[in-house]
């Protein structure tokens, strides 16, 4: 039988723990189940607000992207109330007066005081069970309690194939011609998309959709009325809105199934820069 091994540190050794809730070693993923373990279990936060893993007699100062805690599971139903599994191994009934929802990143606090990220699972489990819109702001239903999360939602969303190459380059396009940043992007893959479209809409990864004041388009449609909101001379795309749907579309179907192999496919969905935060949700 293999005895689990307490982890030893490395002088010079950097640890990470990343935004989603990794553990790295010197920018090299750490994989061992019992050393995730451990570590999750022995953080500590000195009183300057750095964090430290202290282990038996070994002591050692860890980089922190987010958040030290994260939630891994959840567990239970919006009538009832939510247990969550948490990265240090415990678990604890959600208080959800403590939830802060902000694009692409729900928190709580945990019962020590320590703010707790939601990672993708748990995220989209929660957010696909409890929540709802009210005059364009996100809202949960927990136990009879009505929690407003965050700010209102953006007015215009555009959901895209975030693997997409085509794709992409698209929202990049539409990023600098919108110099009024009336459009917000999220990918079909993400978070907010999970919560946001039924999953008729959000597994099609061969359409974009247009979320906007109340209404959703797809394909062409999308497309165009995506360039009629950016304003100024981009309105004249409303003259391919009197080209039947139907004709539009095969041309758009066309594009997207051949849109891989001219315009190439990322491995991962696209991660928003310092920039685009804001912008893309997710």
């Amino acid at each position: 039988m293999d005895i689990p091994r307490t982890p030893e540190f490395i002088d010079r050794e950097v640890l990470t723990l990343t935004r989603e809730g990794e553990w790295l070693s010197d920018g090299e993923l750490i994989t061992h189940g019992a050393t995730i373990t451990a570590f999750g279990r022995n953080l500590k936060r000195a009183p300057d607000g750095r964090w430290w893993l202290e282990i038996g007699r070994d002591r050692k100062q860890i980089e922190v992207e987010d958040t030290a805690y994260f939630v891994k599971l959840i567990e239970g139903s919006p009538a009832s109330g939510f247990e969550l599994s948490l990265s240090d191994g415990s678990r604890e009934k959600l208080r959800p007066d403590t939830l802060l929802l902000t694009p692409g990143r729900l928190t709580c606090l945990t019962q020590a005081g320590f703010e707790a990220k939601f990672l993708r699972s748990a995220y989209s489990d929660l957010l696909m069970q409890a929540l709802s819109q009210n005059q364009g702001r996100y809202q949960l239903m927990i136990e009879g309690q009505k929690i407003e999360l965050g700010p209102p939602l953006p007015k215009t969303i555009v959901f895209f194939d975030g693997v997409c190459g085509l794709c992409n380059f698209t929202v990049d396009f539409l990023m600098r011609i919108d110099r009024k940043h009336t459009l917000h992007f999220a990918p079909l893959q993400g978070r907010i998309a999970s919560a946001l479209l039924p999953s008729s809409q959000r597994l099609d990864l061969d359409t974009v959709i247009l979320a906007s004041a109340g209404r959703t388009d797809d394909r062409s449609t999308a497309v165009l009325r995506t360039l009629i909101s950016v304003g100024g001379l981009w309105k004249i795309a409303a003259i391919f809105l009197l080209i039947p749907k139907f004709i539009r579309d095969t041309v758009y179907r066309a594009v997207a199934l051949n849109r891989y192999s001219w315009f190439g496919k990322r491995e991962t969905c696209r991660l928003p820069t310092r920039e685009e935060r804001g912008r893309i949700l997710d």
